[in-house]
C-alpha cells in the first residue's frame, strides 16, 4: 500500500472527501496532534455506493436504409458497480413532415 494522502488537518473533527469513485474502497487513517506528535492512527476501510453507468460512447450507423437504421455502440467504460440491464435509445422526429415527438425504445440483446 502507497502513502496515503493528506485530506484534513485542523481542529475541526470532521470533512468531507469528494473526488471517490463508485463502488470502490478506500483505507483512511486519522491521527490527533499534540505539540508532542502524532498519536496512533486509526485506521478504517470505507466503500462508495454503486451509482448509475458512464455513458456509452456515441453509436455509429451500421446499416442505413430508407426506413430503417441500425446503430452500434460500445457498452460504457465503468458500469460502477451494477451489471448493464439494456439500454434505452431515444429519439426524436425533426421533419416537418411529421409531428414533432419523442419516441423511447428500449434495446437488449443487440
Amino acid at each position: 500500500m502507497g502513502p496515503f494522502t493528506k485530506l484534513h488537518e485542523g481542529l475541526d473533527p470532521s470533512c468531507q472527501i469528494t473526488g471517490l469513485s463508485p463502488d470502490s474502497s478506500y483505507v483512511r487513517q486519522i491521527s490527533a496532534v499534540t505539540p508532542w506528535g502524532f498519536g496512533a492512527p486509526s485506521v478504517m476501510t470505507f466503500s462508495t455506493q454503486q451509482a448509475p453507468p458512464d455513458q456509452p460512447l456515441p453509436p455509429s450507423v451500421a446499416e442505413s436504409e430508407a426506413s430503417s437504421i441500425r446503430l452500434s455502440w460500445d457498452s460504457p467504460a465503468r458500469c460502477n458497480g451494477l451489471p448493464i440491464q439494456g439500454f434505452v435509445l431515444e429519439y426524436l422526429v425533426i421533419d416537418d413532415k411529421e409531428a414533432h415527438e419523442r419516441r423511447n425504445i428500449m434495446v437488449q440483446d443487440i
